[in-house]
């Protein structure tokens, strides 16, 4: 719910400041409502007449900017309207029009990046990524684009894009001679909790003859810690469909080690920050055998990401890894190299 506040007549903008500090000090304490104990808390921003608009709608429009600034700054506090916000707002807009814009004119395309078993130097499969080349833009980097997206519903779009195109080229190389092939794709939080992602991929899979088998789902812990009890619903009617759920880039996030056995995954991917300290860093060698040993025992599979030379792999190899994914072996790779790199190294 969203509530304005109108305060006349006050001699500074500290005056304001000390009213929404006094709103969040009253939210502070618990209600209780049904006999249940509640929390709640209020992110708040501020304009102030006449610097920041002259007319009602322009300092609702500017409070609001000013209110969302406070919910990406940790929520629970307030931020006072500044320009700048206004610039950033207008990029983001701008951002978003392009995005629904290459959604329709179909701009963006998949790369694959190869994942390599390292008992044999095979490959098992790709995780899909997604790119975007502009004719406007130029190259936009996914960093660029999917922060703006999830921000809306448009992730939800190009969720369903990249599921839909990597499932046509799941169905060509299995037609060509790879039937056991399988791709990985990254899920963001919108796709957890809005939108039907379950029901659309059990369609997908029908329309393309694509088995559970064939799909790993990738989610990262961040967005589980948003609902728990939801998040491991939804992945355990995935795991339903015989889809693989991997935990993605763990140790970046609350890392928290008992995610490995409380959730519903099969796969956990070792985030590249620790791949390339643990050559220089004998604290995080040993945090790495940990996780693997724990990973192992479990009988979770181990991912490593971002493994760029051969001591990285003999290391990793001693720790019992299962796989890998890095420059080591290659790039990501456009959908027609990508088959021809699968051509050249399969499992025979």
């Amino acid at each position: 719910d969203e509530f304005t506040l109108l305060i006349n007549e006050i001699d500074s903008p500290n005056a304001a400041s000390k009213v929404a500090q006094r709103i969040l000090d009253g939210l502070s304490h618990s209600f209780i409502l049904d006999q249940n104990e509640i929390n709640v808390g209020a992110s708040m921003g501020i304009a102030i007449y006449p610097q920041d608009g002259v007319e009602a709608e322009e300092l609702l429009k500017n409070a609001d900017l000013a209110m969302f600034e406070a919910k990406n700054n940790g929520k629970n506090n307030f931020e006072f309207f500044t320009k700048a916000m206004s610039a950033i707002a207008f990029q983001r807009l701008s951002m978003e029009n392009n995005i629904r814009k290459a959604l329709d004119k179909q701009e963006f395309i998949l790369h694959f990046h190869p994942r390599i078993a390292l008992n044999n130097e095979t490959i098992t499969g790709f995780e899909a990524l997604i790119r975007w080349n502009s004719p406007d833009l130029g190259l936009v980097l996914p960093s660029q684009f999917i922060p703006i997206a999830e921000e809306s519903i448009l992730i939800c779009e190009i969720g369903y894009w990249v599921i839909d195109n990597a499932c046509q080229h799941i169905k060509y190389w299995k037609e060509n001679g790879y039937p056991d092939i399988k791709v990985s794709i990254n899920l963001s939080s919108m796709q957890i909790y809005k939108g039907d992602t379950y029901n659309m991929l059990k369609t997908i899979m029908s329309l393309y003859n694509i088995e559970g088998r064939h799909l790993e789902i990738e989610v990262t812990e961040s967005h589980i810690l948003d609902n728990e009890d939801i998040s491991i619903g939804f992945l355990n009617k995935l795991r339903s469909l015989g889809i693989t759920v991997a935990l993605d880039d763990f140790g970046t996030g609350y890392s928290s080690l008992r995610y490995l056995q409380k959730l519903p995954i099969d796969v956990l991917k070792i985030d590249r920050g620790f791949i390339a300290d643990m050559e220089e860093n004998q604290s995080t060698l040993q945090l790495l055998k940990s996780i693997f040993d724990i990973a192992n025992s479990l009988g979770i599979v181990t991912v490593a990401s971002g493994v760029e030379n051969y001591k990285q792999i003999n290391v990793i190899k001693d720790l019992q890894c299962d796989f890998v994914q890095g420059y080591y072996y290659s790039q990501p790779l456009p959908a027609e190299e990508a088959f021809t790199y699968l051509s050249s190294n399969a499992s025979t």
